[in-house]
């Protein structure tokens, strides 16, 4: 009878503890190609050596160039920056002949300026060749020493 109570209430406290016993647990995989993550996997991963070397990826991006502007002149050579297509005149006068266009943000070297109390005109090189025309000053801005810029007298 003994041996009866005692499984009686053996038996039952073995069963409850052998509920506590650890289970087998899954082990979070490392992270693949070094990127960290907050959730843990849920199936192993068997280590490999292809896995832990990951490889150097290197980008090199290549130079692009959107601008129409001319190659830059020399330094100190008073130079009209486009700040709007405008036309290149063969006198300093709005009604005058068009000889050529300038695109925004192409520049032509300066060459002189008129005789005007205003200065509205400069007589700048026409690029790739060896003539000269009049752009109005209110489409550029001038790049370099604007006092070295002679005065181009009449008559034009």
């Amino acid at each position: 009878m003994r041996s009866k109570l005692l499984t009686i209430f053996v038996l039952p406290i073995l069963v409850s503890l052998s509920c506590n016993l650890p289970a087998q647990t899954t082990q979070a995989a490392p992270p693949i190609y070094g990127i960290p993550t907050n959730n843990p996997a849920t199936t192993m991963i068997p280590s490999s050596p292809d896995i832990a070397a990951s490889p150097t990826i290197t980008l090199t991006l290549a130079p692009t160039s959107t601008s129409t502007a001319s190659p830059s002149p020399t330094p100190n050579v008073p130079t009209a920056l486009f700040l709007m297509n405008a036309n290149c005149r063969a006198k300093p006068d709005k009604s005058s002949e068009a000889l050529m266009s300038f695109l925004k943000g192409e520049s032509a070297e300066i060459a002189g300026r008129n005789n005007e109390m205003d200065d509205t005109w400069w007589y700048v090189k026409m690029p790739g060749s060896k003539y000269k025309c009049w752009a109005s000053t209110f489409t550029t801005q001038v790049i370099g020493d604007y006092d070295d810029i002679p005065t181009i007298p009449p008559p034009y």
